[in-house]
């Protein structure tokens, strides 16, 4: 769990900030990040034979945007989606979109459009290098 903000280098305006004990109003646009799962595994190295400290993850990210005109909310989540798609699938971070983003409004206020993005990779316990994982 995150203890404190943190800045992105690839993205110097983008803050994380911990988990709220009482979620605050929303603004949009927003994104957020949700462990939908978090595994450690022993595996075998094809290589050499080694045996490799895993931790299978995988996260869910919600993208949402208010719509103030016709198209404002679905640009604006597309675009969003596509930034972090870039991020997390890229050299950097090199995770695993596991399903088609899925876009709808949000139930509980219709003007918010949301898009749900689902990521997966491994990460090495011991060299601490995030790896792609095949769904």
């Amino acid at each position: 769990m995150l203890t404190g903000e943190i800045i992105l280098l690839d993205y110097s305006d983008t803050i994380i900030k911990p988990a709220y004990d009482e979620l605050p109003k929303a603004s949009y646009p927003l994104i957020t990040v949700q462990e939908i799962e978090n595994v450690e595994n022993t595996r075998f190295s094809d290589n050499v034979g080694t045996i490799e400290h895993v931790s299978n993850n995988g996260y869910q990210i919600d993208i949402m945007s208010r719509r103030r005109k016709e198209f404002e909310a679905t640009e604006s989540v597309l675009f969003m989606r596509s930034v972090v798609n870039d991020l997390l699938g890229g050299p950097r971070y090199k995770m695993t979109r596991i399903d088609n983003p899925l876009t709808q409004p949000l139930s509980e206020d219709r003007t918010v459009l949301r898009a749900i993005a689902r990521y997966i990779c491994s990460i090495d316990l011991d060299e601490n290098t995030i790896y792609k994982r095949n769904y």
